[in-house]
């Protein structure tokens, strides 16, 4: 399962309401720039794909498209969408869409053992404000089982 949220009715959110679909891309420090100007606030209709340079590829199990040149992307059916409360229980204006993963492309360079090499990929993560990061640095840490054997 994958969720987004939207402060607002965007596009974005307008699309997967009518559609039902979306894709999420996990793109690296190579598209950063590109993946900035995709979020611009362009008039309904307007290609973010034409105005940020990112190539678009068709997604293959449902009518969205995603970015040609992201490391990984995953097709999804929307299994519900909701706007928020506050804490008082009153709308929030910020919406909440839960998709279903039905589909996953994977750059084959990026894989390394079978799996997606997350410190070569170094995908971008929003973090609020103004504020990105990647993860250029990773380590792996197994869930301990329980009861714990100390």
């Amino acid at each position: 399962m994958v969720m987004f949220s939207s402060s607002g009715r965007k596009d974005t959110l307008r699309n997967v309401e009518e559609t039902r679909v979306f894709t999420t891309s996990m793109v690296g420090r190579a598209l950063t720039e590109k993946m900035n100007l995709s979020s611009a606030d362009a008039p309904y209709g307007e290609s973010e794909f034409d105005f940020s340079g990112l190539t678009m590829a068709e997604a293959r199990l449902i009518n969205a498209p995603f970015v040609a040149d992201a490391h990984a992307a995953l097709e999804c059916k929307v299994t519900d969408i909701f706007e928020a409360k506050s804490l008082e229980g009153e709308p929030s204006g910020s919406f909440v869409v839960i998709g279903q993963v039905v589909g996953i492309h994977i750059d084959n360079a990026a894989l390394v053992n079978g799996r997606l090499d997350m410190e070569a990929v170094a995908p971008l993560a929003r973090l609020g404000y103004m504020d990105y990061a990647d993860a250029a640095q990773t380590f792996e840490m197994r869930r301990p089982a329980w009861p714990l054997d100390k």
